[in-house]
């Protein structure tokens, strides 16, 4: 069965040349190129193909203008310079002064340790500004003990010497006031009623401007006969 598929061995139709033979070429063959004429192409596939501008060389000062625009991420070390070393007293007071934050890197000076000695000028200020700051200190408080006893004593002179005029003054008070009852006392003691409403009135007085600025004639009359008839006249016992 395998031999009727494949064929025979003899058989030349499996040859490549064989069939190549059996189907030319078209161009070879004389009028191809009547019977399949060229179709011309219709619509985008008619435009004309599209050909790339030949890329112009890119000038060398072009190149170099835009290194210097754009250097290099990785730029070499600069050198800053010899270190320079710090006194370790300096040291300790940066680092205290060196606020916390874990942000931040570790302090590039290592603390002074308890074993390095103190300059002889740093120990020599420490203790005269200790002293001066102990001596403001006192002086402070002295003033305001002095400023504090000032004013309590201005506080009690005020006191006092209120103190003192207001007895002065109830005393006058009290003066005027027996004065005043002791007149009134005498007043009403001597003569009759009617000479002390006349004394009062001081009609005998010529000048008066009160009793003038009217024509009060007939009541001085009548209050001049009264005091004249003494306790003779009516209401001059009084009450």
């Amino acid at each position: 069965m395998s031999a009727d598929l494949l064929g025979d061995e003899t058989d030349n139709r499996l040859d490549p040349e064989v069939a190549a033979s059996a189907f030319p070429d078209i161009e070879g063959v004389d009028g191809a190129d009547e019977k399949f004429p060229e179709i011309p192409a219709t619509g985008e596939a008619s435009a004309s193909p599209v050909v790339a501008a030949p890329l112009e060389d890119t000038p060398k000062d072009d190149i170099q203008q835009f290194e210097s625009s754009f250097p290099a991420l990785e730029e070499p070390e600069v050198s800053t310079g010899p270190e320079i070393s710090t006194p370790s007293f300096v040291q300790s007071d940066f680092i205290q002064q060196t606020p916390s934050n874990q942000g931040i890197a570790a302090p590039l000076f290592s603390a002074r340790t308890s074993t390095d000695p103190e300059p002889e000028p740093v120990r020599e200020w420490r203790e005269k500004r200790a002293k001066e700051i102990a001596e403001r200190d006192t002086e402070a408080e002295k003033e305001k003990d002095e400023i504090k006893l000032k004013a309590e004593r201005a506080i009690d002179s005020f006191y006092k010497d209120y103190n003192e005029r207001k007895e002065k003054n109830i005393a006058k008070n009290k003066e005027d006031e027996q004065e005043f009852l002791n007149k009134r006392t005498d007043a009403l003691a001597s003569g009759t009623t009617w000479e002390r409403i006349c004394d009062l009135l001081d009609i005998d007085n010529v000048g008066n401007k009160q009793l003038a600025r009217k024509d009060l004639g007939r009541f001085k009359e009548v209050l001049t006969g009264l005091r004249k008839q003494g306790e003779r006249a009516p209401g001059a016992g009084g009450y």
